[in-house]
């Protein structure tokens, strides 16, 4: 039974993988997720923004960006062929367009991420201390 509890909690993530591989391909934006059908269905508007395209494979990529170019006139702002990655402003035909590549893995908006400085953040106003009263009560 230990044996095959191991299995199970090794291959369950990627069972995940891919289930979510062969069903229906999703745009992720901030954390929500959309089908094209949802898309098409105008359940879901994807206004522009910068996306990144994750290819299945490699290879691909340089075919994948070429037939962008020619069909879309689309070009990617970065491109890393070499792990099979790229980004670039897309509005919703675009991203529809690379949802429906065979070649295409998953596609994600870049949604803005804000971090402080702890070094320079200011107090909270709770735990700033009132002045000292000038003299007894």
């Amino acid at each position: 039974m230990h044996g095959h509890l191991c299995y199970l909690l090794l291959f369950t993530p990627l069972a995940g993988h891919v289930i979510r591989i062969r069903g229906n391909k999703t745009v992720n934006v901030c954390g929500e997720t959309f089908t094209e059908e949802q898309i098409v269905g105008g359940q879901a508007n994807i206004s522009e923004g910068v996306f990144l395209v994750g290819v299945n494979q490699k290879e691909q990529t340089t075919v994948l960006l070429g037939a962008a170019k020619e069909q879309l006139g689309w070009e990617p702002e970065t491109t890393f062929a070499n792990i099979g990655l790229f980004w670039g402003t897309m509005h919703q035909d675009e991203v529809l367009w690379f949802l429906r590549r065979s070649e295409v893995k998953y596609i994600e908006a870049n949604c803005e991420v804000h971090a402080a400085d702890a070094d320079k953040r200011a107090a909270p106003p709770a735990t700033v201390e009132p002045p000292p009263p000038d003299g007894p009560a």
